[in-house]
């Protein structure tokens, strides 16, 4: 599962500006953080009191920075340093949560994560990242109240669904996660992983109509097929040509999975070109069979695409 990590910064509260360099600097700081370019950020702050950027807000966004470059324990000193100055900052124990998550201290996590919903209950990042925390730790029931909770207020997000549905299969309430999926996929289409999780759950619930023991079936459609399927796409408001990988099936025999490659003239939904790709299973569980099968499809479209005719 994946934690929000990106947050409220864009409700972010300034507090304390002690220098007119930090004011100064403040600006260019934000609009960095926007460009993702955390690299800089952490170039151009710094943790001397003397040049004047040591201030809460400042020393947040080179926390956060440090985070995101995968530097935790220098970000975990700022944060520290940040609860003794801004104990009521919701958004400091937001970065000590997001910091424990990457350690797998998912019991400081939590705690973490609560302080922050605590001291903001508008925080739902906070709420939502406390219900990954939680279900890593193996509270399934409570990972999906958190979850729950956060849909009543924010009730379009896919990934909300996707993680309440995981977490229920955990529980094993396949009905249920089947739903959640299904929410997933309406309201975001193209997110892989609900498809892989959807297919694992009938796998878990039996459904026979989608599972067959005659290998023949491995490769059972044609390019008609796959020519009927994209006419089905909703396409509108789309143009250039599109790349789509359809499943086939997944031969666990033979340890491969059957995909078409395919390219699509998008505004008059024209099979351009489609081809049968096979790619070996990952092995390691029903979900790695597919992500695997995928990962090597690519691969092969990749040193065989110029071929294409």
């Amino acid at each position: 599962m994946c934690f929000f990590r990106l947050a409220a910064v864009a409700t972010f509260v300034l507090l304390r500006f002690n220098t007119a360099t930090a004011q100064t600097a403040l600006p260019t700081i934000k609009s960095l953080f926007a460009e993702k370019n955390f690299t800089k950020i952490v170039a151009v702050t710094t943790e001397n009191k003397s040049n004047g950027f040591l201030n809460d807000t400042l020393l947040y966004y080179r926390a956060f920075a440090l985070c995101e470059l995968g530097e935790t324990k220098r970000a975990l000193k700022l944060v520290q340093r940040l609860l003794k100055t801004s104990p009521r900052f919701a958004e400091v124990y937001f970065l000590k949560g997001i910091i424990s998550s990457t350690q797998e201290n998912f019991a400081e996590a939590v705690a973490s994560f609560q302080k922050s919903f605590k001291l903001d209950s508008t925080h739902l990042k906070s709420l939502y990242n406390l219900a990954t925390a939680k279900g890593m730790l193996g509270d399934y029931k409570g990972a999906i109240k958190d979850l729950t909770d956060y849909l009543k207020c924010d009730s379009l997000n896919p990934d909300a669904f996707y993680s309440r549905g995981y977490w229920l299969e955990m529980q094993e309430d396949f009905e249920v996660a089947l739903g959640d999926y299904n929410k997933t996929l309406t309201l975001k289409p193209e997110m892989v992983e609900a498809y892989f999780s959807k297919a694992y759950v009938y796998y878990k619930m039996n459904k026979k109509e989608i599972f067959t023991e005659s290998s023949p079936n491995h490769k059972h459609l044609k390019e008609a097929d796959i020519q009927v399927m994209v006419k089905k796409y909703e396409l509108r408001g789309k143009s250039g040509i599109g790349m789509v990988l359809i499943a086939e099936a997944m031969n666990r025999n033979v340890e491969e999975g059957s995909y078409w490659g395919t390219l699509i003239d998008m505004p008059s939904k024209k099979v351009i070109y489609t081809k049968r790709v096979i790619g070996k299973a990952g092995r390691f569980g029903f979900r790695n069979d597919w992500a695997g099968n995928v990962k090597s499809d690519f691969k092969t479209m990749k040193k065989e695409f110029m071929k294409w005719d």
